[in-house]
């Protein structure tokens, strides 16, 4: 299952972007899988039989799923916290791993503007650990996240340092 967890390649079956319902952002195919996995309960009991689902990113935006000709999925739907729509800690960026922003962003900060995470991170998928699929409510791979808070680390960090001088 893992092995192609984090693969950039897309599936034939997987619908075309299409917009948001409710604020009509562009959003990005996931498949059944992560929907159901994620999910609590109740809300899988309403899941349409489709292959896959629109994800929304916007973070203003209550919608987490979508797909045409069904009621959306909202943020109280899912058993999981969704770093991208979530303003305050803990704002998970690994869900396989367990890395939130402030982490990585600490560790960057604490060993002067670098760190590991991203290396420990990519190590685990080459080992197969990796269930993106299955844990990342973008049911893709998590890098992306775990970069864009080194980005913000290293920012922190370099005010800090010229803070100091």
């Amino acid at each position: 299952m893992s092995e192609n967890c984090c693969s950039t390649s897309k599936t034939d079956d997987q619908p075309v972007k299409k917009t948001c319902p409710e604020c009509g952002a562009q959003g990005k195919p996931v498949p059944r899988i992560t929907v159901g996995a994620l999910l609590v309960p109740k809300a899988r009991k309403r899941m349409p039989s489709v292959d896959s689902f629109i994800f929304c990113s916007k973070p203003d935006c209550d919608v987490v799923y979508f797909m045409n000709g069904t009621n959306p999925f909202h943020l109280e739907d899912l058993s999981v916290r969704v770093g991208q729509k979530v303003a305050e800690e803990p704002k998970p960026v690994c869900y396989c791993f367990g890395y939130t922003e402030q982490m990585v962003i600490e560790d960057v900060v604490r060993n002067q503007g670098k760190t590991n995470i991203p290396v420990e991170i990519t190590a685990q998928v080459k080992a197969g650990n990796c269930f993106c699929e299955v844990t990342n409510p973008q049911g893709t791979c998590c890098l992306g996240n775990v970069n864009q808070a080194v980005k913000k680390g290293v920012a922190q960090y370099m005010r800090q340092a010229r803070g100091n001088k």
